[in-house]
């Protein structure tokens, strides 16, 4: 597994902790839906108790959804970065709410 920068720092007093990860992926079932692995987290405000009910996956992936993960990983392991760890602020928006900004700096290397 790669740790993406800026995120690797929020783990502390771990120095003795040894820790197996074995996740599994449960998908939807065939042709039920349109699953996207990396999109399967909801931001849900607080503020709004009308929480959306989800059908729960229950088919674990097949040994060829791995292999395209391990694939997928590779091609982004060789690619350089194109950006820093983006800077996030929070700066009062047009009609005086917060908005949430994230600033990137280009790499070098990316901007050749």
């Amino acid at each position: 597994m790669k740790i993406p920068a800026g995120v690797g720092h929020a783990l502390s007093n771990l120095e003795n902790v040894f820790t197996i990860n074995r996740a599994a992926v449960l998908l939807p079932e065939e042709n039920e839906s349109d699953y996207r692995p990396g999109n399967d987290v909801i931001d849900w405000p607080r503020s709004n108790p009308e929480v959306p009910r989800l059908k729960a996956n229950t088919r674990k992936a097949p040994a060829a959804f791995y292999a395209q993960q391990v694939s997928d990983q590779k091609v982004l392991q060789e690619t350089p970065p194109m950006h820093t760890t983006p800077a996030i602020m929070l700066i009062d928006g047009p009609n005086g709410e917060k908005v949430r900004v994230a600033l990137r700096k280009r790499v070098a290397s990316a901007s050749n």
